[in-house]
């Protein structure tokens, strides 16, 4: 029973990639924030372990490749957590290529529209 249980586990744990929710590459936007605009980059890979990485980057800011201390993504939806800055967004996948969601920081909380780049 246990054997069938561990089988189990494995395979909803490689659905996601089974059925193309994969991240990989560099996904980008546009945040409004008292009337200018700021670019951010979020880049995602997998470690050599399988687990989903992400760096965020404000080219605007000249700030680049923050590693975020958590990344989950689970039914298209996404959570990405980047402590040191203490910021979090919250996004919902709406299209193959494209997410909206909230960027939360300091209390403020903004609009952003990610869409896919490149596979860096």
């Amino acid at each position: 029973m246990k054997k069938y249980f561990l089988y189990i586990a494995l395979f909803l744990y490689t659905c996601p990639n089974i059925m193309g929710q994969t991240l990989s590459g560099q996904w980008s936007g546009k945040i409004n924030f008292q009337g200018a605009q700021l670019r951010l980059a979020f880049t995602f890979s997998q470690s050599e372990a399988g687990k989903l990485q992400a760096t965020m980057s404000s080219p605007d800011q000249s700030v680049y490749d923050i590693p975020a201390d958590s990344v989950y993504f689970v039914n298209d939806s996404l959570k990405i957590a980047v402590n040191q800055f203490g910021i979090t967004y919250q996004a919902k996948k709406t299209t193959p290529t494209k997410f909206n969601g909230v960027f939360e920081q300091a209390g403020f909380k903004l609009p952003l529209e990610l869409n896919f780049d490149a596979i860096p």
